[in-house]
C-alpha cells in the first residue's frame, strides 16, 4: 500500500481522522442515553434495552455536495496532522499469523459500526457495508442502502464514487484520493496488516486475548495498540486466518459535548484469497455516468488557531452572523457540521440546475467551507485536557467584549482568548474574562441550570436479559461480552416484598436490616470469572456478599462499575462501607464509578489508587459534608463529579464554602453537577466564583421557582 498517504508516521492519529468525518461520510448510529428509573418495581421484569436512533438516509441527490464537502474535510484533517512530529513505534504479534497475513492476495468481508466492539445482532443492517480488497492497494466499498460504490486505488492515488440512482460519479485524484480511504471501512484491513506484523513480537502494545470457541472453531485473539488506535483480532488457530477484527477510535470530550465517545468498526464474514475480478476495482467512469471531478486542496502544514478562526468566520457568515452553539464533531443542531450541511443544501439547487460555471462555483464554495472546517477539527484534535480548552457558543459576529473560546497552548498559566470580533488576546489565568452565558440551543440560554442530573449507564449493547447471559455461557462466547447489567435482571433481584402481576399495590412496612435467605459466605457472581473481557458492570440495588465483592474486584478490565444502592449482608444487611470500598483498589482500569445511594462515612480516599477514574457519581449520597468533600479532593484525575445529596436539612449533611474550597485541589475537575434536595446550605449560586475553571451545573428537578 502507498506509504505517502496512509499517515504511517502518525498511526495514533488514525482514530481521530476516522471520527472527524464520521458524521459526514456515514450515517451515525448514536445510542441514546436512557435515564435510570428513579423508583423501580423491584420484582418486575423490566425491558430496559436502550433505544437506538438511526438517522434515515437523505435523498441521494443531496449526497453529491455532502460527499464533496466530506472529502475536503478528510483531506485537510490529514494535512493538518501531517507535521505533529509524534514518534512512531513499530510493534508485532503472533509470528505465524503475521506471516500468513503478509501473503494474503484478496479479502472480502462485511464491516459494521458498533458501540461495544461486538457484532450487532439487530436486523437493521443500515451500517453494514461490503468491503473487497485486492493486494496490494485496491479497495471496493459497497453500500446498498445508499446505493453507492466507492473504489480506491491507493497506489495510483485514484478514487471514484459511483451513485447508481443519479448515474453520477465523483472522481478524486492525487493524495486526497487515498486520504478518503482512511475513513472508509477498508481502514480495518489496512489497520489489521499494520498491527499484526512479524516485527512486532513482544511489544508492550500487544496483548493476548486468550482463546475461545466460536461455531466449533477454536480462535486465538490479540489486541494491539499503536498510539491512539486499537485493533482487536481473532484468528482461526488452524488456518491462521482472521475471523473477526475490530478497530476502535475515540472522539475527545471537548469535541463530543463534554464526554469522550468510543466507537468501533467491526469486520466479520471474512473470506481470504477468494477469486476477485480486477475489473471490479476499475476507477474509470462507467459509460452513461456523469463525471464530477473534485479538486481537493492539499495543505500539509500544521493546523493552528488561525484555522479555527477562519472556520468560525465562515460559520457566522453562513448562519446569520451567529457562531456555532458547540464545536462537537457530530452534526447536532448548531454544530459546524450542521451549519456546513445547511450551507451545502442552500447551494444544491445551483448545482443541480445551473450551467457548468455555476456548478463549478458551487463545488468550489463547499470545498472551501469543508477545508476550513477540516483544518479547525485538526487543530481541535491536537488539544489535550491539560490545555484547558473552553468554547462558549451562541455569540454574534463582532459582539462587543464577548469571549468565544480560550485555551492554554503550553498547558500553563498563559492563555489565548478569542473574542467575537475574531481578535486574540494573550492573558494569564488570573486575568481570564468572566465566562459568558453560552447558548446551547436557539431558544434557551445556558446558565447553571440543567434539566436533570446525569446517571450512570452502559452502552446499548450491554446484556440486560438473563436468557442472553445464559446463552453466552452456553455457547462459549463470554469473551465477546463487554457489558453486563445484572441489576436489571429479575433473576438477581431479591426483595422482602412479594408481588404478583395483577395484584393491587399496597403500602407495606419493611425491615431495613432484611437480608436474603442464602449463605452469606457464598457468591452468586462467581460466573463473572468466565467473562474475561468485561468492561462494564451494573449491580445497582442488588444484595451482595463479601465473596461477591471479591469477585467484582477480580474483574481487572472493568472501566465502568455501578454499585448504586447495593447492600452487603452477613448476619444482617448494610449499605456499602468505606472498608469494603477498599477492595476495589485493584480495578486500575476503572473510569466511571457510581456510588449513588450509599451512606458510608469515610472511605472515599481509597479511590485515590485508581489512576484512570475520571467520573464519580454520588447521587442520593447521604453523607455529603465538608469532610467527605475533602476526601473527594484527593482523587487526582477526577474530571466529572456528580453531587446530589439527600436529607439536605440535616446539619451533618451540609456543605459550606470551606468544604468546597477543597475541590480546588482537583486540578483536572471540569464539570460539577450539583443536585438540589430541599433547603440545602450548599451555596450553589456562588459555586462559579469559588470554582471559576469548573463548569457548574444544577438540575431543576425538585427545585422551587426561586431556584
Amino acid at each position: 500500500m502507498s506509504q505517502e498517504t496512509e499517515n504511517s508516521n502518525h498511526p495514533e492519529l488514525d482514530g481521530p481522522l476516522k471520527s472527524a468525518v464520521w458524521a459526514v461520510l456515514s450515517t451515525p448510529v448514536p445510542a441514546d442515553a436512557v435515564e435510570r428509573v428513579k423508583q423501580r418495581a423491584r420484582v418486575l421484569a423490566v425491558d430496559s434495552q436502550s433505544a437506538i436512533d438511526r438517522k434515515q438516509p437523505r435523498m441521494r441527490s443531496s449526497q453529491i455536495l455532502r460527499l464533496c464537502l466530506a472529502a475536503s474535510i478528510l483531506a485537510i484533517v490529514v494535512g493538518g496532522f501531517a507535521w505533529f512530529n509524534i514518534p512512531f513505534t513499530q510493534s508485532s504479534v503472533y509470528a505465524q499469523v503475521a506471516e500468513r497475513l503478509e501473503k494474503i492476495r484478496s479479502i472480502v468481508c462485511y464491516v459494521q459500526f458498533s458501540e461495544t466492539g461486538a457484532l450487532q445482532q439487530s436486523q437493521d443492517q443500515f451500517n453494514v457495508q461490503k468491503v473487497s480488497y485486492l493486494a496490494p492497494s485496491l479497495h471496493r466499498i459497497e453500500n446498498d442502502q445508499l446505493g453507492t460504490i466507492r473504489i480506491v486505488d491507493r497506489e495510483k492515488q485514484n478514487s471514484i464514487l459511483l451513485m447508481s440512482e443519479s448515474q453520477q460519479a465523483i472522481v478524486v485524484n492525487g493524495p486526497a484520493a487515498a486520504a478518503m480511504d482512511v475513513n472508509s471501512p477498508a481502514r480495518l484491513i489496512e489497520s489489521l496488516m499494520r498491527h499484526i506484523r512479524v516485527d512486532r513480537a513482544r511489544e508492550a502494545g500487544l496483548v493476548s486475548l486468550g482463546t475461545q470457541t466460536l461455531g466449533g472453531v477454536e480462535l486465538e485473539g490479540y489486541e494491539s495498540t499503536l498510539g491512539g488506535e486499537t485493533v482487536r483480532a481473532w484468528f482461526d488457530v488452524e488456518t491462521l486466518l482472521p475471523k473477526m477484527v475490530a478497530l476502535r477510535f475515540e472522539i475527545p470530550a471537548h469535541m463530543a459535548d463534554g464526554n469522550a465517545v468510543r466507537r468501533w468498526r467491526v469486520m466479520s464474514k471474512i473470506e481470504v484469497d477468494v477469486d476477485v475480478s480486477p475489473d471490479l476495482f476499475s476507477t474509470e467512469v462507467p459509460v452513461g455516468y456523469e463525471t464530477l471531478a473534485v479538486d481537493i486542496p492539499w495543505n500539509q502544514s500544521s493546523a493552528e488557531l488561525a484555522d479555527v478562526i477562519e472556520m468560525l468566520r465562515l460559520c457566522a457568515v453562513a448562519n446569520d452572523s451567529k457562531f456555532p452553539l458547540r464545536l462537537s464533531v457530530n452534526d447536532a443542531l448548531g454544530s459546524p457540521l450542521a451549519i456546513q450541511s445547511k450551507f451545502a443544501a442552500a447551494l444544491e439547487k445551483q448545482f443541480n440546475e445551473g450551467n457548468d460555471a455555476e456548478r463549478a462555483a458551487a463545488l468550489q464554495k463547499v470545498q472551501e467551507f469543508g477545508s476550513a472546517v477540516g483544518r479547525a477539527m485538526a487543530f481541535q484534535f491536537s488539544i489535550k485536557p491539560e490545555n484547558a480548552w473552553n468554547y462558549f457558543g451562541g455569540a454574534q459576529l463582532n459582539e462587543a467584549d464577548r469571549p468565544i473560546l480560550w485555551y492554554s497552548p503550553d498547558a500553563d498559566d498563559n492563555f489565548k482568548v478569542l473574542y467575537a470580533d475574531l481578535t486574540v488576546q494573550d492573558v494569564t489565568r488570573d486575568n481570564l474574562p468572566a465566562k459568558p452565558q453560552a447558548v446551547v440551543n436557539p431558544s434557551k440560554a445556558r446558565n447553571s441550570i440543567r434539566v436533570s442530573t446525569p446517571n450512570f449507564s452502559l452502552p446499548s449493547g450491554a446484556i440486560r436479559e438473563y436468557a442472553l447471559l445464559e446463552k453466552a455461557r452456553r455457547e462459549g462466547t463470554q469473551f465477546n461480552v463487554e457489558y453486563l447489567s445484572l441489576g436489571w435482571m429479575p433473576e438477581f433481584i431479591e426483595s422482602q416484598i412479594q408481588y404478583k402481576p395483577g395484584e393491587e399495590i399496597v403500602m407495606q412496612v419493611v425491615d431495613p436490616k432484611w437480608k436474603p435467605q442464602r449463605d452469606p459466605n457464598s457468591s452468586r457472581l462467581a460466573f463473572l470469572g468466565e467473562f474475561t473481557n468485561l468492561k462494564g458492570l451494573d449491580l445497582s440495588h442488588l444484595y451482595l456478599t463479601q465473596a461477591d465483592l471479591d469477585q467484582i474486584a477480580s474483574c481487572l478490565k472493568l472501566e465502568r462499575l455501578s454499585l448504586s444502592g447495593v447492600k452487603v449482608f452477613d448476619s444482617s444487611s448494610h449499605r456499602l462501607n468505606g472498608e469494603e470500598l477498599a477492595k476495589f483498589s485493584t480495578l486500575r482500569s476503572l473510569e466511571l464509578l457510581d456510588l449513588s445511594q450509599v451512606n458510608f462515612l469515610g472511605g472515599l480516599t481509597r479511590l485515590a489508587d485508581l489512576p484512570n477514574l475520571h467520573t464519580l457519581y454520588l447521587s442520593s449520597f447521604e453523607h455529603i459534608n465538608d469532610a467527605s468533600i475533602a476526601e473527594i479532593s484527593v482523587l487526582p484525575n477526577l474530571e466529572t463529579l456528580v453531587l446530589a445529596p439527600v436529607y439536605g436539612t440535616n446539619p451533618e449533611t451540609t456543605v459550606t464554602e470551606t468544604g468546597l474550597e477543597s475541590l480546588k485541589n482537583i486540578r483536572r475537575l471540569k464539570t460539577l453537577f450539583v443536585g438540589y434536595h430541599g433547603e440545602w446550605t450548599l451555596p450553589i449560586d456562588r459555586l462559579p466564583k469559588l470554582l471559576p475553571d469548573v463548569d457548574v451545573r444544577s438540575p431543576t428537578e425538585g427545585a422551587p421557582p426561586s431556584q
